[in-house]
């Protein structure tokens, strides 16, 4: 009898710690997005292009420039993860509750290789499917060179 009215408070005092716990140790990074980085014109980049991030972390991606945004890309993040496509000259936040690579862009530059990746809770598990996203112009060899970064720093 006393067992049985101790577990559900036990239960309830556990959730609410984890919860409590959980928002204590989430963060918010910022991503600049930039028009003219490291002051030279025109030099669109996000910055930096790829962060390693807990499950719960919030990125905040900072307007720096004009007609910037962030899209991900469908085919370059987990399933089940609703696509954001921010307005443009707009500071967007998003907090990663679903770990793995996300693929995002800025829809009018990234022809010239305004692309970004976000690795969350060090899980790699779509790399396969983000190295076959088809980048074209600059943003092929900025692609790849960013997923050997990524392979290099956070693979197994």
């Amino acid at each position: 009898m006393f067992f049985s009215k101790l577990t559900p408070n036990l239960f309830f005092s556990f959730f609410f710690l984890f919860l409590f716990y959980g928002s204590c140790y989430s963060k918010t990074i910022e991503v600049s997005m930039w028009s003219n980085f490291q002051g030279k014109k025109n030099n669109m980049r996000y910055d930096p292009r790829i962060i390693s991030i807990n499950v719960g972390d919030t990125v905040h991606w900072k307007s720096l420039g004009k007609d910037h945004n962030v899209e991900f890309l469908v085919e370059g993040i987990p399933v089940g993860v609703e696509k954001l496509n921010s307005e443009l000259n707009q500071d967007v936040e998003f907090t990663f509750i679903t770990p793995g690579i996300y693929a995002y862009v800025c829809t009018l530059h990234i022809n010239i290789g305004m692309i970004g990746f976000i690795i969350v809770g060090n899980d790699l598990h779509n790399l396969k499917e983000v190295k076959k996203i088809k980048y074209s112009g600059f943003a092929r060899r900025i692609a790849k060179e960013l997923i050997e970064k990524m392979e290099k720093d956070y693979g197994d």
